[in-house]
């Protein structure tokens, strides 16, 4: 099968509103996670991906970032809050960062080795996930969709949470705990080569 090879910057909307708010930026924060930014002196990461001109919805696949922060941690993964409980469920509080990693392959459980940006920046164990990305033809909308580690694939929600981008399985369960989250989406635009 033939495939497409973009390059493209992320758009992150506030879901509520359908306001910008700038794009993902090409930089981790303290923490060695992304989050979106405004400001016209940060860089937006600018990532590739595949995807079929066939389909309209891609399978799950890596998204590798050219301008990543760190040339170890390419791919744009999900990133375990805990190492204790990895998943995502209703009821629970439980939430994902978003950040930089090694390869995994689509349909994988969390890997738990040290090879993600969180865990370099903060010594902390860390399980992540990164073909968790699916790509829309049709409004050029990217969604994730992390795997549980029983296999399952629990509701996911990308969210803002601080200066961070996470993605969360239930909404009220993570703010009965956490406090209120900006939901988002993210929207691809293409980049120059």
């Amino acid at each position: 099968m033939r495939y497409n090879f973009h390059r493209w910057k992320y758009r992150v909307i506030d879901k509520a509103t359908g306001q910008s708010l700038g794009f993902l930026a090409a930089s981790f924060n303290a923490l060695g996670l992304y989050g979106a930014s405004s400001s016209g002196g940060v860089a937006p990461l600018n990532v590739t991906f595949r995807s079929s001109p066939c389909d309209f919805a891609s399978q799950q696949q890596d998204l590798f970032a050219f301008n990543a922060p760190n040339d170890n941690y390419r791919n744009v993964v999900a990133i375990s809050s805990t190492e204790t409980n990895v998943n995502l469920a209703t009821g629970s509080p439980n939430y994902l960062y978003i950040g930089g990693g090694a390869h995994t392959d689509p349909g994988s459980t969390p890997q738990a080795l040290a090879d993600n940006s969180y865990t370099f920046t903060t010594s902390l164990p860390a399980s992540w996930e990164s073909a968790i990305w699916t790509y829309s033809r049709i409004n050029n909308e990217l969604t994730a969709q992390w795997v549980n580690d029983n296999g399952s694939l629990p509701t996911t929600i990308l969210a803002r949470l601080n200066d961070a981008l996470v993605l969360i399985g239930d909404i009220t369960a993570f703010e009965a705990v956490l406090g209120p989250v900006q939901l988002l989406q993210l929207f691809f635009v293409p980049t120059p080569v």
